[in-house]
């Protein structure tokens, strides 16, 4: 843990955060909290030219070839977001700055999306990052458009109860994403080609928040999971 605050330079509209990452529903999410604080963020879905010095990056280390880039020496200090800390290479975590290992708090991404936007990370963290700890947690869906997350209740529109739905049939295991967009759209006329990706978005803002942790999983490449809750 360092002892003394990190300074980087201060984001402009000449020098935003860079988000490196091909979870499209990371994106998003990132995407809003950075607006909400106003802090200026280029989304690229790989390392493929060099960063502007100064730069601050965040990059998920689970997208395609973003480790490799990383390694490659094309970023040499990021913000990182893993699936598991302690299992990354030394020579790479070295190089971090700050490691976001999910499932994380959706209110610790904000809060690390501040430090960004001002300019200062207060500390690093070490390479051997302890598992986030995960409470166990009850949602249950009330009605149609009402589910409760523990003791807290939270409305939700027709679509966003329709994914939660879907996730919660089979919690605890990978629902493709293909039959998440037919849930949505059964007729598959539908020309939203990010619909799932904005809707779970949406989703994961109004439950995660309340509760302060992360509930819905990405598994790249094939869909989402639900990560605990009993109906």
């Amino acid at each position: 843990m360092a002892d003394a605050p990190i300074t980087l330079v201060s984001p402009s509209d000449q020098n935003p955060v860079v988000l490196v990452t091909d979870d499209d529903a990371l994106a998003c999410l990132v995407k809003l909290e950075a607006t909400e604080l106003g802090l200026p963020l280029e989304h690229i879905t790989a390392i493929e030219r060099e960063l502007r010095e100064g730069s601050a990056v965040l990059l998920d280390l689970d997208s395609q070839g973003g480790m490799q880039a990383a390694l490659r020496g094309l970023v040499d200090r990021f913000i990182g977001i893993c699936r598991q800390a302690n299992a990354l290479p030394t020579l790479l975590g070295t190089r971090a700055l700050h490691l976001l290992e999910r499932p994380f708090a959706t209110t610790e991404l904000r809060a690390l999306l501040g430090q960004l936007r001002d300019g200062v990370l207060s500390s690093t963290v070490p390479l051997a990052v302890s598992p986030s700890t995960l409470h166990a947690m009850s949602i249950t869906l009330e009605d149609d458009t009402t589910v409760r997350c523990g003791d807290v209740s939270v409305h939700l529109t027709p679509k966003e109860a329709t994914l939660l739905r879907c996730l919660l049939e089979e919690r605890g295991q990978t629902v493709a994403r293909e039959r998440l967009q037919a849930s949505l759209d059964p007729t598959g006329k539908s020309e939203r080609g990010n619909e799932v990706e904005v809707y779970l978005c949406y989703l994961r803002r109004k439950l995660e928040k309340p509760i302060g942790r992360r509930l819905i999983t990405t598994v790249r490449g094939v869909g989402y999971r639900l990560e605990w809750g009993e109906q």
